[in-house]
């Protein structure tokens, strides 16, 4: 009795279930573990987007010069899902930094809304690699798809930036899909046009998700009228002939790719030349000036182009290495056996696609700008070539055992995709910390790349909001705040750690709880005070990845503020040896019409190891004009957590309507605990005999916060 074979449409139908487990698994987990610096600028360009389609103004479709569309869209889509009525709540377009603080006061948390809009673009993703995987099957039959979708469903480096809602993983998807059709359509013998309509859209899709799949257009044109040309100069056609025959595929690609650009950016319809002016000068400036941040590559900081052999390098660093055998594989078979490696029916197809792998990498070689990320759309060419060369083998063997192909080719699949879903399984916390282990894995990547996107700064988070007093603290990040933002109950303020000089920059530190510094930015040696003066001193908790020290966190409490910063002070008053008053605060806490004013005076003081117990301070506020009354404040100064740290004193009080500390002069006076008596005070540099106390405001304004 001959075996029931399933009907051809479930069979189908398990191949993509199957296909769509495989790609979605390892993407949807931990979808809010972090967050990358640019997410928070495309979440912020999807809500102007939204609001520009919803009232009529189209110009607002072009957010970023990239231009990232079906980003765009992706996000978009996430607030019809979350908050339809948006539009209509903030009509107003939003600051990129600003979106979280919007979408709080809407009532809504800006990671779920970012999880939407992730889970929407992965849809939007695997709905391409099902398209990609047809084509291969069309091209090189099953084997190699499934063993090529295999290896692009876990590969670490694509499941990384997968996850996160910025434009490399789907024009890295939708580019190998595009190519993939323009193979398919320079061949295709049934109704050609419509492959040509199908390689356009899939073209649009991925250079309006980033412009530098543009290139895809070079391989188009050169696949369409190639085959003509060579006609012509071998004299089988006429020119007129020749043409003729370009004509037809080359209209159905332009037509499709022109309607699929200006349905995804109608800024192109309605602002034309404002839109292409901005895109030409993003480019013009990435091609030639670089990142406007330094680039850490091969143990070194660059600014500017880290240099021709940084992409091939990092392409080393982050294959894995059943693809990097199976490229090995692919080159040593096609020497010894190219009709067994590299059937006939492969060549063309694979020509192309290598044609528009070495035009990518050599366009984003040219470019000064460069990041590892920059270079993921060759991975999926890599994956198929890798993939070629291990079922190449598999048919070697097939000349041995002839009789066992279908076990042979099956188990050969298996085998090569349970090793590279072994590599996703290590990375699976993060999905970017994956490093080639031929090469020494993220240990030896340390010393060798930039790596570090926002890994591990949610355990950061974790401990800060974990301590006493933690979700209500101020936080300064060395990397881009909006990377904790994201992490952090609203009732924390994550700031950025950039100093100020003079007061201000004492007043930034003495108001900071914790200070977080991040790997990428200390190796390049950024935001240098606070990092410099952090590091002197041991943190208080390290988020590690795989044993590698990504984040630490700092208690600024317990940390004296930077020497430059204290030095550059003109009006530092000092109370015997012990203590000195950096710099003081007064602000307005409340004005209600004409009650008197609300105010708080803080009063930053750096206090040394032999200030012991709880100082006694008396604040008099003398008038300086008749008719006013003196104020009489007092407040307590402890010693601070550590020597050479800064403590607070602060006291809340009140002036007539209308009046400021201007119109006094602010003494204070500290006193000794055991006795009572006065600590003398001094200011700063002056050899005049101490007095009893110190008029802080002396200095026109020199000794305060702006």
């Amino acid at each position: 009795m001959r075996p029931r074979h399933l009907p051809h449409a479930v069979r189908v139908a398990l191949v993509v279930l199957v296909l769509l487990a495989a790609y979605l698994g390892p993407r949807l987990t931990s979808l809010d573990r972090m967050i990358q610096t640019d997410e928070a600028d495309w979440l912020g360009g999807a809500a102007n987007v939204y609001t520009g389609v919803a009232h009529g103004n189209l110009t607002m479709t072009y957010q970023l010069p990239h231009p990232g569309a079906t980003t765009l869209l992706a996000g978009v889509l996430a607030y019809v899902v979350r908050i339809p009525d948006y539009p209509a709540l903030h009509a107003d377009p939003v600051p990129f930094h600003r979106v979280d603080v919007v979408l709080r006061d809407l009532g809504h948390d800006p990671m779920m809304l970012l999880v939407t809009a992730r889970t929407v673009k992965l849809l939007m993703q695997a709905a391409l690699l099902l398209v990609a995987a047809w084509l291969m099957w069309r091209l090189f039959g099953w084997a190699v798809a499934a063993t090529t979708s295999g290896l692009i469903c876990f590969e670490p480096f694509l499941i990384g930036y997968d996850r996160m809602l910025h434009i490399d993983g789907l024009v890295t998807v939708a580019s190998f899909a595009a190519v993939l059709a323009i193979a398919a359509a320079g061949w295709a013998r049934d109704r050609p046009a419509r492959w040509w309509a199908l390689a356009g859209a899939l073209s649009a899709l991925a250079w309006m998700s980033r412009f530098t799949a543009g290139v895809l257009g070079v391989v188009a044109v050169a696949v369409i009228i190639g085959p003509p040309l060579v006609a012509v100069l071998r004299r089988r056609t006429t020119v007129r002939a020749a043409a003729r025959s370009a004509v037809r595929p080359l209209a159905a690609w332009l037509a499709a790719s022109a309607v699929t650009t200006l349905a995804l950016l109608p800024a192109l319809i309605v602002a034309p030349v404002a839109t292409l002016g901005n895109f030409w000068d993003y480019v013009a400036n990435a091609a030639s000036a670089g990142h406007e941040l330094p680039t850490f590559y091969a143990g070194q900081v660059h600014m500017g182009d880290p240099g021709w052999t940084f992409y091939p390098d990092a392409i080393l660093w982050r294959m894995t290495p059943v693809v990097l055998i199976g490229l090995f594989v692919l080159l040593g078979g096609a020497i010894v056996r190219p009709r067994t490696f590299l059937p006939v029916g492969f060549r063309a197809p694979l020509l192309i696609v290598a044609s528009f792998l070495l035009l990518y990498g050599g366009l984003m070689t040219a470019g000064a700008k460069k990041f590892d990320r920059y270079i993921l759309p060759v991975f999926p060419p890599l994956d198929l070539l890798a993939a070629i060369g291990w079922i190449g083998l598999v048919r070697l063997l097939w000349e041995v055992r002839p009789h066992s192909r279908e076990v042979l080719a099956t188990t050969a699949v298996t085998v090569l995709l349970v090793a590279q879903g072994g590599a996703a399984w290590s990375d699976r916390a993060y999905g970017l910390d994956y490093y080639n282990p031929i090469r020494g894995g993220i240990s030896a990547a340390e010393t060798g790349l930039q790596i570090g996107a926002g890994e591990g700064l949610d355990q950061a988070a974790a401990f800060i909001v974990a301590q006493p007093g933690g979700t209500h603290a101020t936080v300064r990040s060395q990397n881009n705040n909006v990377t904790m933002l994201y992490l952090m109950p609203e009732t924390v303020t994550v700031l950025n750690s950039e100093l100020d000089g003079g007061p201000t920059g004492i007043d930034q530190w003495a108001t900071t709880d914790y200070y977080v510094s991040y790997l990428p930015q200390w190796i390049r040696d950024l935001n240098p005070v606070m990092q410099h003066q952090a590091s002197r001193y041991e943190p208080v908790h390290t988020a590690r990845v795989d044993g590698v020290a990504f984040a630490h966190v700092y208690d600024l409490r317990a940390i004296p503020p930077p020497p430059e910063l204290v030095d550059g002070l003109t009006c530092r008053w000092n109370f015997g040896d012990d203590a000195t008053l950096l710099t003081y605060r007064d602000q307005s806490i409340r004005v209600d019409g004409d009650s008197p004013n609300q105010r708080r005076l803080d009063l930053y003081v750096q206090t040394g190891p032999n200030f012991g117990g709880a100082h006694a301070v008396e604040v008099q506020l003398v008038p300086r004009e008749d008719g006013l009354e003196p104020i009489a404040l007092q407040t307590t100064l402890v010693p601070a957590p550590a020597p050479g740290a800064i403590s607070t004193a602060s006291v809340d009080y009140q002036l007539p309507h209308g009046r400021t500390t201007g119109s006094y002069d602010v003494v204070v006076t500290v006193r000794e605990p055991a006795t009572g008596e006065s600590i003398p005070a001094r200011l700063s540099g002056q050899e005049d005999s101490p007095g009893p106390h110190a008029i802080i405001n002396a200095c026109d304004g020199a000794g305060q916060v702006d």
